[in-house]
Formats: structure tokens, C-alpha cells, sequence
């Protein structure tokens, strides 16, 4: 079927909230999990919207570890931006879906390594520059490289940036940027009222604070004119429609309230 304009953009925004669902939970599960059921010594524990716990004995936590999550979120944003350069998608929704899932993954794992460190020593990257001896040059190490995946995600976003024709106009630029930014943040905000008081918190910082990111991401890939956009079909199925709205749930409330294991 057809999309209106708002109806067009309420797909992006589910779209957006399901890629930033996903993402989150590729870090915590595939990336920390999947560590930890490499790691023979290691068995879960509990899991939840932003936390994982395996218990890996009396051995040292290592390097990997501690990075595995935002290594495994970085590197599916790397392969849904091959997909999208390589063999991108005609249809609204997958291309939608790739797109906010490359940002989502670029953006949020970027200022996690960047300013982690600052927010809680019990957050990865905080562990991680300690680990590594704790000085400046982890510090900033961490720092740069953060920054640089930030700009990097802002970059390829641009360059990727959807167009959708409507009846009288196009979906494109700021209009897309501004709903895939409000789908992230409401979906990390609404899972926050779910997750233990002690995750709670840093949800909603984590959350309403995008802002920040956002506006950069906003001057950077929304008003200036990037490369060219992808026009893409203004066609969907009920289906596509509903998956996002499932993907958003099961985030939200199973994973919000957490899994003993």
C-alpha cells in the first residue's frame, strides 16, 4: 500500500526505535554474550535493555571482554552500510530500517567509547581505560576514536540519506533525521521505565541526552547537502508495518525488564 506523508513518517520513527532496539541488544546479548559463551568459564547470568552480567569466575576480566559489545554493535552498522552502498534496497522500509541501524550503531556506540569513562566507572569504556593502566593516553585514545565513529556514522548518513516521494512532496533530509532521532530516544526512554532502578537512570540520561548528538547530527547530515539520495518506493505491507511495532515491544518490556538465566 501507499504512504502518506505522515503516515511515512510514523514508519520511520517505529523503524528507527526497532533499529535502535536491535542494536542495543546485538551489544548487550551477541556482543557480551556471545563473549561469554565463547569463554568456557564463563556462564550468563542476567541480561537487560543495557546491561549484561556472565559470571567469569576468579579470572581477570580482559580488554575483550569489556569491548566485545561495542565491537559486535560497530560492526553490524558497518555491514548494513555495505548493504546500503553496495545493494541497497528499493523498498521503504528495509532501506529505512539499514539506514537508522548503520546510525544507531556509528552514533550511540561512538559517544559510549568517547564519554563513558565520564559518566560511571562501572560503564564499559570507563573498565576498559582502566584496564589499560588508566592515563591519558586510553583516555584519549578512547576519546578520539569515539568521536571519530560519531563523525563517521554522521557521514555515511548523509551520504546514505533516504528520499521517498508523496503525492505533493518528499520525505528527505531533516524530516527523516528529526523522526529517526525521536525514534531512538523514545524507545531508550521507554525501556527505561522498565530496566532496575540501577540501569534506570543512565537510560534516561542516555536517552533524553541524545540531544546533543543529535543536533550535531542535525547541522551536519540534515541541512546541508549531502551526496545523492536514494529514492525509494513508496510502497509497504501490513507485515513491514507490524514488525518494527513487535521488535519495539519485546525491546522495551522483555529485555526492559531484564532475563535470569
Amino acid at each position: 500500500m501507499r504512504l502518506s506523508l505522515p503516515s511515512l513518517l510514523l514508519f520511520t520513527f517505529l523503524l528507527a526505535g526497532a533499529a535502535w532496539s536491535i542494536s542495543i541488544a546485538v551489544h548487550e546479548l551477541i556482543g557480551h554474550g556471545g563473549h561469554c559463551a565463547i569463554d568456557i568459564t564463563c556462564t550468563w547470568r542476567y541480561a537487560d535493555a543495557m546491561y549484561f552480567d556472565g559470571d567469569y569466575g576468579s579470572h581477570a576480566v580482559s580488554k575483550w571482554q569489556i569491548a566485545s559489545g561495542s565491537l559486535v554493535q560497530i560492526a553490524l552498522s558497518f555491514l548494513a552500510m555495505l548493504i546500503l552502498w553496495l545493494a541497497p534496497p528499493r523498498g521503504f522500509a528495509p532501506y529505512v530500517f539499514l539506514w537508522s541501524l548503520l546510525g544507531a550503531g556509528f552514533i550511540q556506540s561512538g559517544a559510549y567509547i568517547a564519554f563513558g569513562q565520564f559518566i560511571h566507572p562501572g560503564m564499559d569504556w570507563a573498565r576498559l581505560v582502566n584496564v589499560a593502566g588508566g592515563g591519558w593516553q586510553p583516555k584519549s585514545l578512547a576519546i578520539t576514536g569515539g568521536i571519530l565513529l560519531v563523525i563517521a556514522g554522521v557521514l555515511a548518513c548523509r551520504r546514505l540519506m533516504p528520499r521517498v516521494e508523496t503525492e505533493n512532496s518528499a520525505i528527505t533530509g531533516l524530516p527523516v533525521v528529526m523522526t529517526a532521532y525521536l525514534g531512538f530516544s523514545v524507545t531508550a526512554v521507554a525501556a527505561a521505565f522498565f530496566v532496575p532502578s540501577d540501569d534506570r537512570l543512565f537510560m534516561l540520561f542516555g536517552g533524553i541526552g541524545s540531544g546533543a548528538l543529535f543536533m550535531f547530527w542535525f547541522l551536519f547530515a540534515a541541512l546541508p547537502k549531502g551526496g545523492p539520495t536514494r529514492v525509494l518506493r513508496n510502497s509497504t505491507s501490513g507485515i513491514a508495518i507490524l514488525m518494527p511495532v513487535i521488535i519495539i515491544a519485546a525491546y522495551v518490556v522483555l529485555l526492559g525488564r531484564g532475563i535470569h538465566f
